[in-house]
């Protein structure tokens, strides 16, 4: 399949995107974070903020933390696959990716940060009252 973007998103973590809307995370430790307002302000924001190409996410073996507000806004995401390597899943990290249905968290993830799955189809069709993710409240 044709790489249509790449890139670094953490010091020995780097990304593919693929013509069909696959995005492969991987490399070896952390992804780097991002804040709010470089989000809001549309200044320095994640490569992935707001794109629309990105339908499925798959973490490879290695990533160990997911970063702060790197994939919040992939309207057209729809599934996230992550390796049983990652432990933390960085607050608003996925916040509005409101086609966002699937996602398959590993054992291995311990912390899950504010508001990192808000505003997606998953969250919303989850049973009412508390949401578990292994043996994580969320």
């Amino acid at each position: 399949m044709k790489i249509i973007e790449s890139g670094k998103c953490g010091d020995n973590v780097s990304y593919e995107l693929t013509e069909d809307g696959v995005l492969h995370i991987f490399g070896m430790g952390n992804m780097w974070d991002y804040s709010c307002s470089d989000f809001y302000r549309n200044e320095k924001i994640s490569p992935f903020g707001n794109n629309k190409n990105i339908k499925k996410i798959v973490i490879k073996e290695g990533v160990i933390t997911i970063g702060n507000y790197v994939f919040v806004g992939c309207s057209s995401l729809v599934s996230v696959i992550m390796s049983d390597s990652v432990i933390k899943i960085g607050d608003w990290a996925f916040d509005r990716c409101i086609s966002l249905v699937s996602i398959l968290i590993p054992s291995s993830v311990k912390e899950i940060g504010m508001c990192a799955l808000d505003a997606t189809l998953w969250f919303y069709n989850q049973p009412k009252g508390c949401v578990y993710i292994n043996d994580l409240l969320y």
